[in-house]
């Protein structure tokens, strides 16, 4: 039987997170579910179910080759991560997640990592 993992709670977390190596331990100790999360908030945010004003699409703008593999449904889990852990800021993951947050209420989480406009309300 697989540990109790608060999934939610782990997202607030690196969401609202300073510490680079506390952001990368979380990251790379987490289950495949944490990863599967910020790949479908990347999703979301790539076709337009977020919001961004031009000082945030500047922000990720640096980071669009990073989003593009997170959307990929041809790369592998793994190889996700792997590509998240070798960021030298992992803070504009943590960034990236409070956005997100802000516009999507964390009961828009589930278990299965996706987000779900049904279930803002």
């Amino acid at each position: 039987m697989k540990p109790y993992y608060n999934l939610k709670g782990t997202v607030k977390y690196i969401s609202i997170s300073n510490n680079n190596q506390a952001i990368k331990q979380v990251l790379r100790s987490g289950p495949d579910s944490l990863i599967k999360i910020i790949c479908n908030a990347a999703l979301n945010v790539h076709h337009g179910d977020l919001g961004l004003d031009s000082k945030q699409k500047k922000i990720f703008a640096k980071y669009k080759k990073l989003f593009e593999i997170l959307e990929s449904n041809n790369i592998s889990i793994i190889a996700k991560r792997q590509k998240i852990l070798q960021l030298r800021n992992p803070l504009i993951i943590s960034k990236f997640l409070y956005l997100v947050l802000e516009c999507f209420p964390t009961s828009c989480l589930n278990l299965n990592g996706k987000f779900s406009k049904n279930e803002i309300n």
